[in-house]
């Protein structure tokens, strides 16, 4: 019996690791004719591995570019080490490459606004993994009947930069953790299959981010339900987001915030709990009121802001529209509770002061009686 459950087991094993080896070479095969247009990306990569007992292809030094584009000014990432572990079945038996994860080592990631309505990242082009019947039938006519289905991606100690070229915004991201699970393609956009958890450092700031929730990366449009934090950090990093939009300057502060957010086929609907210490304000007449009411306030103001608009359009800018709301919560705090006086009460007492004054310069005049004519006698 032990003889029978042995051969069994060897049999097994001997199968698992035929499938897998048979599954890497296929993947590598799979990854080596079409990294050239991958999802609408090209990948340049300068040396292969098998990990045969994980049944996982190991990439180094990988550059990633739009399709067609590759070249230095069109490199949208790059990661050190890229592991993609495979499942030998769904390679073997489906003919779809099942990546049941891929994991990104030491990764940069660059996000540029190139105008309003561009991005660097519009090559990327998901509907190969969306599953639609269209496409299906399109592979198979043209003969290239691949599916590609990915469980999980997993980024460690990443770099993440984003660039607003039409505003000048800039934020960098350090020290990237990202896992995103259970990546299927959902129809209905209600429904949020894939989750989502991410840690980064703000540059060089004080400033952590924590993000959780769930999105459908596959729907139509932009699906989310997110929660994020971000600790106390350095009001005058995030300066190219607010500038324009708040009247004084803003010469030293800490803010930290909580948020969450919702988007369902790309429109936004978003809510901003900010703590805001040590706020100093400078330049022009909205600023001594607004220093006047933080002296009174001890520098402190809690502000509850909130921001909606459409993703994909590019009528929105999240930084530029939540600066903006914030800005207009101080300024209400401030106009509202200001030492020297609400604004009706300033410009009611204004008002009777000027009267005051324009009687006490200007004397009302004493309208001149007329001369009494004498009777003459008989009259």
């Amino acid at each position: 019996m032990k003889k029978i459950i042995l051969i069994i087991v060897f049999f097994l094993v001997a199968a698992f690791v035929t499938g897998s080896i048979m599954a890497v070479k296929t993947a590598r095969r799979f990854i080596e004719e079409k990294r050239q247009n991958i999802l609408g990306l090209a990948l340049e990569i300068k040396s292969y591995d098998v990990d045969w007992k994980h049944a996982r292809l190991v990439l180094e030094g990988i550059t990633i570019y739009p399709a067609g584009q590759m070249d230095e000014q069109h490199e949208l990432a790059s990661a050190e080490s890229l592991f993609v572990e495979v499942s030998p079945l769904d390679v073997l038996k489906k003919k779809e490459f099942h990546a049941k994860n891929i994991i990104f080592e030491k990764p940069k990631f660059s996000y540029i606004q190139l105008s309003r309505k561009e991005k660097n990242w519009d090559a990327l082009d998901t509907s190969e993994l969306k599953g639609e019947e269209s496409k299906k039938e399109e592979k198979e006519k043209n003969g290239d009947d691949w599916l590609i289905r990915i469980d999980q991606i997993t980024i460690k100690d990443g770099e993440v930069e984003y660039k607003d070229k039409v505003t000048g915004q800039h934020l960098e991201l350090n020290d990237v953790d990202v896992d995103i699970t259970n990546i299927v393609n959902e129809p209905d956009p209600k429904k949020l299959p894939t989750s989502i958890h991410m840690e980064a450092q703000i540059d060089k700031t004080s400033g952590h981010l924590k993000l959780d929730g769930n999105a459908n990366l596959l729907g139509k449009g932009i699906n989310f339900d997110l929660k994020a934090n971000l600790s106390s950090m350095s009001l005058l990093y995030f300066a190219p987001f607010y500038a324009g939009s708040a009247p004084f300057a803003i010469t030293s502060g800490s803010l930290a915030m909580s948020s969450t957010a919702k988007a369902e086929e790309s429109m936004l609907h978003s809510n901003y709990h900010v703590s805001i210490s040590g706020l100093h304000v400078s330049d022009g007449l909205k600023a001594k009121m607004v220093d006047a009411f933080l002296e009174q306030a001890g520098r402190h103001v809690d502000v509850n802001a909130s921001v909606s608009g459409n993703l994909e359009t590019g009528e929105i800018s999240i930084g530029s529209s939540t600066s903006k709301a914030i800005t207009d919560q101080v300024m209400s705090q401030a106009m509202a509770n200001s030492p020297l006086g609400k604004p009706e009460e300033l410009l009611k007492k204004g008002g009777e002061q000027i009267q005051k004054n324009v009687q006490q310069k200007i004397p009302t005049p004493k309208v001149p009686t007329a001369p009494k004519i004498p009777r003459l006698p008989g009259f």
